[in-house]
């Protein structure tokens, strides 16, 4: 219903902005000498309708990506799930770069960086335990939870427009014995030069965007840095059954 409201307005837009431009051809006393700056407004309205109508459009259907998933399961993660806990843990204690501080890991974990995750998902309870979290400060509009069954994500899409208005996409989650890759992705691919988040990819397909630091123009680079080295230490370790995917830049 939210698509069908966004698509609604931008051709709304569109069309605020092709009467505009016809009445300008229309009205005799105008010049394009004289009126680059109602063109200019013109350009700029019709391109806001036209990247309204893209919303979304490079971001696929997380809920057609979960049921297509939730058929098969990994079987490899199913024979391991219960010694995960301990393969992070390993790899945490064998990271020898800086960690940043918008990661949280086992122990390291309170109610207190949980609490903006448990907001979102309902169904993040008492029964699993996280062991890795990403984004704990209060308020915050993206982020993920590993836990010991489950992996919980909230994200924005990634669209042309996201650097006007992030719209959120829906907290989902999906069960980690249907999890065959896990990574952070390219940096977001909006408007502007203010920093939207980075690609979040689960079993290779792009689930949105989510945010890596809470600066206004940088990302969190030691976050992007350990959560891919972790994602490509568990395939090793055979958790996952495909390779990360590699990127020439971030």
């Amino acid at each position: 219903m939210k698509n069908i409201i966004i698509k609604l307005l931008a051709f709304i837009i569109i069309a605020i902005a092709l009467l505009a431009f016809l009445g300008f051809l229309i009205d005799d006393s105008s010049t394009f000498n004289q009126d680059w700056g109602g063109l200019i407004v013109f350009a700029a309205i019709l391109a806001f309708g036209v990247s309204l109508l893209k919303v979304g459009s490079n971001t696929v259907d997380i809920e057609k990506v979960l049921l297509a998933h939730s058929i098969n399961k990994n079987k490899k993660m199913v024979e391991k799930i219960s010694t995960l806990e301990a393969a992070i843990e390993v790899f945490d204690a064998q990271y020898e770069k800086e960690k940043s501080s918008n990661i949280y890991i086992l122990d390291n974990i309170t109610e207190e960086c949980l609490a903006s995750h448990k907001e979102k998902h309902k169904a993040l309870n008492s029964e699993e335990k996280p062991l890795f979290v990403l984004n704990g400060k209060k308020h915050s509009r993206t982020g993920f939870v590993i836990t010991d069954k489950n992996i919980y994500f909230a994200t924005v899409k990634r669209a042309f427009v996201s650097g006007f208005y992030p719209f959120k996409e829906n907290p989902s989650s999906i069960p980690l014995e249907y999890v065959t890759s896990f990574q952070i992705g390219e940096r977001d691919a909006c408007f502007g030069n203010v920093y939207i988040g980075h690609s979040l990819m689960i079993n290779g397909q792009v689930l949105g965007l989510v945010r890596l630091g809470y600066g206004n123009l940088l990302c969190d680079d030691k976050a992007l840095e350990y959560i891919n080295e972790l994602s490509q230490y568990l395939f090793d370790e055979g958790f996952f059954c495909e390779k990360p995917q590699e990127f020439s830049w971030q």
